[in-house]
Formats: structure tokens, sequence, C-alpha cells
């Protein structure tokens, strides 16, 4: 821009100045990379949400804020320069939580995603005989008993399955009602099984 002031004799002064013009601004997009959506992740596994927001002024700039319905505000990230950004979660709680992912730029505008992330605990399982360290003889009957709880699901709905460093798999069944998991076997190969 030049700004002029005539005088009476017509005399000119002058002064200039460069400004720059924007087009209108627009939302940020983002979207939350991982995890995915109806991911289940196990209560003893380590989360590390990471998402992407593009902005048309400066991505960096970002307020970038993770959200779930469950254990409500978990933190907030800052964007690298590619608009690339993470967050560790240590823990979550057991369930399905709606994870919501908010991003604001410097003039207020937003966008948001969200996912389904259920958090569940493994199944513990304990087995009741044989005792570790117990011999048999070569072709003698070995009774094998587990006790297996499960804190979301039916004891009877949770697979288990039996394997030998020896002889590999040697059973896949399910258990009764309170948990209880029986199988025998006859014909181990001779050696030290790790079951």
């Amino acid at each position: 821009l030049t700004l002029q002031a005539i005088d009476k004799t017509g005399k000119i002064g002058t002064a200039r100045t460069e400004i720059q013009v924007l087009p209108p601004n627009q939302r940020p997009t983002c979207e939350i990379l991982s995890p995915t959506d109806l991911d289940v992740i196990s209560s003893n596994d380590s989360i590390i949400f990471t998402g992407k927001a593009v902005d048309d002024q400066n991505s960096d700039s970002l307020d970038i804020t993770w959200h779930s319905d469950l254990d409500g505000d978990l933190g907030v990230s800052v964007a690298d320069t590619q608009g690339d950004f993470s967050l560790p979660i240590d823990e979550l709680s057991i369930g399905i939580h709606s994870i919501t992912l908010n991003v604001i730029d410097q003039y207020e505008l937003e966008c948001s995603d969200q996912i389904l992330l259920t958090i569940n605990v493994p199944p513990e399982i304990s087995l009741q005989q044989p005792s570790s360290g117990s011999r048999f003889n070569l072709n003698e009957m070995v009774y094998f008993e587990f006790s297996v709880q499960d804190f979301e699901d039916p004891s009877s709905v949770v697979q288990v399955t039996i394997n030998s460093n020896i002889d590999g798999l040697l059973s896949s069944q399910y258990p009764d009602n309170d948990g209880i998991s029986t199988y025998s076997i006859a014909s181990l190969s001779p050696g030290q099984h790790n079951i």
C-alpha cells in the first residue's frame, strides 16, 4: 500500500507498507490414526494414541486434547510441523471407551474424531495338577487339571489350549461352568516337558 500527502504547493510525501490479506480461515482437519475404531486392548498393554491434524495456518500451534467418556480428560498433544502427534497412556479403565480427539486452531475453529476402544482383562489360568517337577513313566497316564477365571465372560466360553514344548498342541477345549478344565494323556514323549 502507498500513502500520499500533498501540500498546497503540490509537494508530495509518500509512505509505503506491505500487508497480506489471507483467504478465509479454514477449519482444521484431524484424524485418530491409532488405535483404530473397535480395537480391543488388554489392560496389561501400554497404549499410545496417535493422530494427524492439518491446518491451513500452522499445524504446530493447534490446541489438541484427548477425552474418554469413562475416564475424562486424558491429556494434550503437540503436533509437529507435519501435523503428527501422539499421547502415551499408562492405564485406562476396564470397559468400552468412546475416545474423542478435539483440535482447535488459533481462530477457535475446531474439528474432532472419535473411536470406540475396548479395554479388557485377560483371563487368569492356574494349573492345579500335575505339580511342577512331577515325574511320570513312559506310557503312564498324566492327568491335567486347570482352573480358569475371566472377569468379563463366563469361563465356559474361554478356550484353553495345552501345549508341550516337545509334543506340540495336546488339547484345545473349553472349561465347564465352574471354570475347570481337565485333560489326560498316556502318550507323552520321553523328556522334560514345558506345559
